[in-house]
């Protein structure tokens, strides 16, 4: 028979966890910030496909797959947190479902993440590509073979982590009776963290050389590394996520420990997503801009004796009054607020 602890947490499959306030709010506070990268992807795609800016590319595709993949981990974070009886302490009969959606929350973090790091690899070589300087490239292209790999590395353990396969929920189950063996997950937790952290910074380093070799002025470099550092707040994420599931697998405090990974795991891959579609926010500035409403609202409640809408937004495009406006995306060729010679503009009429 079965060691009652014979799991991968090692935990006490006849004793109820605690219920944590933290899951009063969680749905919530997951269900925002999914909207939000929502909202992102989905603006970022249909100016894409509607052609004002740069058309549709690699990029694209590879932040539609990183929000499937956060789609993904959002559902089941809901599953696992719905299935819980409110204000009751959780009981050994959730324990396999949970432990399952814990496997599946993991695996959608380590697709999220690799997409969403490709992505971001993926606009800055759009940036640098029509350059001569081929050491950031190097770089860019020595970061996606780091990502790809570490992202591998991590999906290919996640089903070899327990075997037979299904073990790592299956064990939670007082009637399964086959011998379950598992790698250690504490170290495995550890390693995936620092490839996250590790690979983070190092895509959030190469926009500041890319700022040092172009010779951008103040204002584009202030907008190229504001962008980027951004991504900070996602490392930052990692490494608390990092923390909080080692906890997990340490069988301390699970219950409050598992609440903060999936708080903290929500942070990382939604803001990410926002981060990598910031830049697509100023092709969309310019449309609501330079559009036939946002003029009438101007003339009439902002306008003075003697001005000029042009005047007073900034003639964006240099033809705002016949209706055409420069598209220039972020992630295109130059994505600091000055058109290059490669823009493209559109008609809006």
């Amino acid at each position: 028979m079965r060691s009652k602890k014979d799991n991968v947490l090692h935990l006490d499959i006849t004793i109820p966890q605690p219920w944590v306030p933290e899951f009063r709010w969680i749905n919530v506070y997951t269900a925002t910030l999914y909207a939000a990268a929502t909202l992102m992807v989905l603006q970022r795609l249909l100016l894409r496909a509607f052609r004002f800016g740069s058309p549709l590319g690699l990029d694209d595709i590879l932040i539609f797959a990183a929000w499937l993949a956060a789609t993904a981990f959002y559902i089941e974070c809901t599953l696992a947190l719905t299935s819980l009886d409110y204000g009751v302490a959780v009981q050994p009969p959730k324990f396999e479902f949970i432990a399952l959606m814990l496997w599946c929350i993991e695996l959608a973090c380590v697709v999220c993440q690799g997409f969403t790091k490709l992505a971001v690899l993926a606009i800055l070589n759009r940036f640098v590509k029509a350059t001569s300087d081929t050491r950031i490239r190097y770089a860019i292209y020595g970061a996606a073979a780091l990502t790809v790999g570490a992202a591998l590395s991590m999906a290919i353990l996640c089903f070899a982590i327990c075997q037979p396969f299904d073990g790592f929920w299956r064990a939670f189950d007082p009637d399964y009776l086959r011998e379950v063996r598992c790698v250690n997950k504490k170290a495995a937790a550890i390693v995936a963290g620092v490839f996250a952290v590790v690979s983070d910074l190092y895509t959030v380093a190469i926009p500041w050389a890319i700022s040092r070799s172009f010779g951008l002025n103040k204002r584009q470099t202030l907008a190229l590394n504001l962008v980027f550092m951004i991504g900070l707040i996602v490392t930052v994420a990692s490494g608390v996520r990092t923390y909080h599931l080692y906890e997990v697998y340490r069988a301390n405090r699970v219950s409050h420990n598992l609440a903060y990974c999936i708080i903290w795991a929500t942070v990382e891959l939604q803001v990410a997503i926002c981060c990598a579609c910031l830049p697509s926010l100023r092709v969309l500035y310019r449309l609501i801009v330079g559009s036939k409403l946002s003029r009438k609202v101007h003339q009439r409640y902002f306008s003075r004796p003697g001005d000029s809408y042009l005047s007073r937004s900034g003639d964006l495009s240099g033809s705002v009054s016949g209706h055409t406006i420069n598209t220039t995306e972020m992630d295109d060729k130059s994505p600091l607020g000055e058109s290059p010679p490669w823009s493209e503009t559109r008609s809006i009429n």
